[in-house]
């Protein structure tokens, strides 16, 4: 049932639709798409961001244990995610995450660092010894 108020709002938004659906409250088989999703924007990308740091380079990542894989999966928000076969016990998934890192910047495992997050799946990792062009290239080389 419609508010008397919104009765002539209404009518004249679905005039052009299919009646049918539109009274049975089906707007989207009626081809009526409403104003906020009928807009065409894309979301916009933003960029992995890598916070310089005295020692070297700080990047936030997402960390996902007990996944399937080992891999870095792409980017989340401003840093990446990444998923281990690991659990989150005892410290195992983040060494996990220290090495799946490690293997895809090319450096020694000791260049990457988490410093913020042990206990968290959202984490910061400082990465040593890499200029950040370089660090992004590496990183971003399958994507």
């Amino acid at each position: 049932m419609i508010a008397p108020w919104a009765e002539p709002v209404y009518r004249a938004r679905v005039a052009s639709y299919d009646s049918a659906a539109v009274i049975a409250g089906d707007f989207y088989r009626a081809g009526y798409v409403p104003e906020h999703l009928r807009t065409n924007q894309t979301r916009t990308r933003i960029p992995m961001r890598l916070i310089p740091k005295p020692e070297g380079f700080a990047l936030t990542i997402k960390v996902v244990p007990g996944s399937s894989q080992q891999r870095i999966a792409g980017e989340y928000a401003d840093g990446l995610k990444v998923t281990v076969t690991a659990a989150p016990q005892r410290g195992a998934a983040n060494d996990a995450v220290i090495a799946v890192l490690a293997e895809a910047l090319q450096t020694a495992p000791s260049n990457v660092r988490i410093v913020r997050g042990h206990q968290n799946p959202r984490k910061e990792v400082l990465i040593v010894g890499l200029p950040a062009e370089e660090i992004e290239r590496r990183l971003l080389a399958d994507r």
